[in-house]
């Protein structure tokens, strides 16, 4: 019999390989899902990304075809919207920072801009993670 001719001492090491093997695809597997569940995460960090853009960018069409001055328009209804869309969403429209490394907007205590130039800071929660979006721009009407 051919099976008679197998050394005792490789006797049960094609288990041990078939086992090993497993182990291997095993982890390469839970390796997997973890790469897919980070790729869904960032999907969603992606989408309210995008959506703050848009909020913002919204704002500052708005504020182009406005008849009123920045600092004389009502941005109740546009604050309510980022409360909506965006997960702890908050919203604050003031005056842009004196220094250019500063990344937050300057309160003026109105919740409204002083002049023309318009900075935008939109955050939001995501998890354990606060998030923001911020940009500045300068509302000029054509004489």
């Amino acid at each position: 019999m051919p099976w008679s001719r197998i050394p005792k001492a490789q006797a049960g090491s094609f288990i041990l390989e078939a086992l090993v093997s497993l182990v291997i695809f095993a982890v390469g597997l839970i390796a997997l899902m973890g790469m897919s569940a980070q790729a869904v995460s960032q999907i969603g960090q992606s989408k309210y990304r995008n959506d703050a853009s848009f909020l913002a960018s919204e704002l500052i069409g708005t504020l182009w075809v406005s008849p009123v001055a920045p600092s004389a328009f009502d941005y109740d209804d546009w604050t309510t919207r980022v409360s909506a869309l965006l997960p702890g969403g908050e919203a604050v429209v003031g005056d842009p920072p004196d220094d250019p490394d500063d990344l937050d907007c300057k309160d003026t205590g109105t919740g409204k801009p002083t002049g023309n130039t318009v900075c935008i800071k939109i955050t939001w929660r995501d998890k354990d993670m606060t998030h923001q979006y911020l940009t500045t721009t300068r509302i000029e009407r054509n004489p």
